[in-house]
């Protein structure tokens, strides 16, 4: 259900109209527009008719059904574009966002020779991965707290925010730690207790904005640079890619990882692209 606003609603009006769909068992989602905010309620449908009550609040214009079952990235409930701050980045808004790295953290060296590879080709964002989620119990399953340190001691050096992937629910609150952005692997999009977990984190979680992995999609760093152009060509707010110092000597993923002059040429590409998608 999403409550709308007078135009003149005051602030404690909004305030008042948000406490009381929370106390009646519903979460509420606030957006604030240039003429008015409108509230959305998510919660039990079964229950929904309790929402009608909403419109003899004072400040409420109406209520209105949300007809879509994808609540929270409907434009009924958020009618401005969904935009995540990391510092002084926002992801969502109009810069295209890299996040770029090596699939695995080998060695304090290795990551900040990426590091600086990422920073000097125009990378907004460090990826490293900490803790690697494997089929084979054999395979190399990380450095995990000790990676962590590592990604934040690079990060202190060459002053670029971190995301890295968490894969497990008791390894939340140490990575939330560490990294500026919590990775969620598609192999975990369907693991609820890591998600409810991730949920108390005391990061934002988005169903939005839209990065796109061309790394992963791929599988081979030949065809990553034409899906990184995909991605700003269909309007995506960035991609997550991976980049490594030495490829062949990777101990995960070198074969879909872009060497330092094939990460230059992807930025040179996206750069130029990006401007003519805004002219």
């Amino acid at each position: 259900m999403i409550i709308v606003m007078k135009s003149h609603a005051t602030a404690k009006q909004i305030e008042d109209v948000v406490q009381w769909i929370e106390s009646v068992g519903y979460k509420a989602h606030p957006s604030s527009g240039v003429e008015r905010t409108i509230i959305g309620a998510v919660g039990d449908n079964r229950d929904k008719a309790v929402l009608k009550y909403a419109e003899s609040l004072p400040g409420v214009e109406k209520t209105m059904p949300i007809l879509k079952p994808y609540k929270l990235a409907s434009r009924e409930s958020h009618e401005g574009d969904t935009v995540i701050n990391i510092g002084s980045l926002e992801i969502g808004g109009p810069e295209f966002i890299v996040m770029a790295g090596p699939c695995a953290i080998e060695s304090e060296e290795q990551l900040l020779e990426s590091a600086y590879v990422v920073k000097k080709g125009g990378g907004q964002i460090l990826r490293g991965g900490a803790f690697k989620p494997r089929t084979s119990p054999y395979s190399f399953q990380g450095l995990e707290e000790e990676g962590l340190k590592v990604l934040d001691a690079v990060s202190r050096k060459t002053g670029l925010p971190t995301v890295t992937e968490v894969v497990n629910p008791a390894d939340v609150d140490l990575v939330e730690s560490y990294a500026d952005v919590l990775q969620i692997g598609a192999r975990n999009v369907q693991n609820f207790a890591l998600l409810k977990k991730v949920g108390h984190a005391r990061k934002p979680v988005t169903h939005l904005p839209v990065v796109i992995d061309p790394s992963h999609a791929a599988g081979n760093w030949k065809y990553v640079i034409p899906l990184s152009r995909a991605a700003v060509a269909v309007g995506a707010d960035g991609i997550i890619v991976e980049v490594h110092p030495e490829p062949e000597k990777a101990v995960s993923d070198g074969a879909q990882s872009l060497k330092p002059e094939k990460f230059y040429q992807l930025m040179d590409d996206i750069r130029a692209l990006a401007k003519a998608m805004r002219s």
